[in-house]
């Protein structure tokens, strides 16, 4: 129940942060912005005393890259580890996260064009639809099999 209070959160301040966003800039504006929360946070000035609220933002944003990466990394380890049938998950952190740091600095240069490039040729056509047609069905028939055969379910 932790999990669906933390979920819904994360959802409600996801969307008054959009909402903040939107009435600040407009829709038009908004969606061309790289990063408009953090644009907008340099807007903030209260009684022209308090300015520069935006390194407060900054530090918050950082500390949730790194719990997330974090969960990444152990997510990955201990997936792996189970799929290896390895008992400890700490002995193939030191293989993940090398190899993650690896991946995230072998792509240089990365700009707009290129994204955007891989988003309307390999994301849209190839891997989108697979995530949202062919694994959750790919699941269903998993599930049928194991229900039909399964010895204890007769």
């Amino acid at each position: 129940m932790k999990a669906v209070w933390g979920v819904a959160t994360a959802a409600v301040l996801a969307f008054l942060a959009t909402l903040a966003v939107i009435l600040t800039f407009g829709p038009e504006l908004a969606s061309r912005m790289w990063y408009p929360f953090f644009s907008m946070t340099r807007f903030i000035s209260i009684m022209e005393f308090i300015q520069n609220v935006d390194s407060i933002f900054v530090i918050v944003w950082f500390t949730s890259m790194f719990i997330k990466l974090s969960v990444y990394v152990f997510v990955a380890s201990y997936g792996t580890a189970q799929w290896l049938s390895i008992t400890n998950w700490r002995k193939v952190l030191w293989v993940v996260a090398p190899v993650g740091f690896i991946t995230a600095i072998a792509i240089k240069n990365v700009q707009v064009d290129v994204s955007e490039y891989y988003m309307k040729m390999f994301w849209i056509p190839f891997v989108l639809p697979i995530n949202m047609i062919g694994i959750p069905v790919l699941l269903l028939i998993i599930g049928v099999l194991r229900n039909r055969f399964n010895p204890l379910r007769r």
